[in-house]
């Protein structure tokens, strides 16, 4: 009988929900949700994830300090947030893109982020 190979459990890393004082990092979590989102994970698996780690309050925050940061990223507006989505998920794409020597990839992933800073 073939033994399965144990999966890795998607969710936020224990190290990055809890500073060394005990309390939540915020900023910390907001970046762990964003690669979560990048991974594919939707709202809903997003947040049974944060629920189970900490309370609805956290979470908002959480969640708030994340759309800051993707707002920050889209040039503030509405739509902006969807364009600092696309673009950290461009950058992931050119990251594990360079990383198995894919430059056929990166070079797409570098000229859509050119795109959009053009936007």
């Amino acid at each position: 009988m073939a033994k399965k190979k144990a999966s890795k459990k998607k969710g936020i890393s224990r190290k990055t929900q809890i500073a060394a004082t005990g309390k939540i990092d915020i900023d910390a979590e907001a970046e762990a949700v964003l690669q979560l989102l990048l991974e594919g994970m939707n709202e809903y698996q997003v947040d049974k994830c944060l629920r189970a780690k900490m309370n609805g309050d956290k979470v908002r925050s959480v969640m708030a300090a994340l759309v800051k940061r993707l707002e920050r990223m889209g040039e503030e507006s509405e739509a902006g947030v969807v364009k600092g989505w696309c673009y950290e998920a461009y950058r992931k794409v050119y990251q594990r893109a360079l990383s198995t020597d894919d430059l056929g990839t990166a070079l797409r992933a570098v000229k859509e982020i050119e795109r959009l800073a053009e936007a």
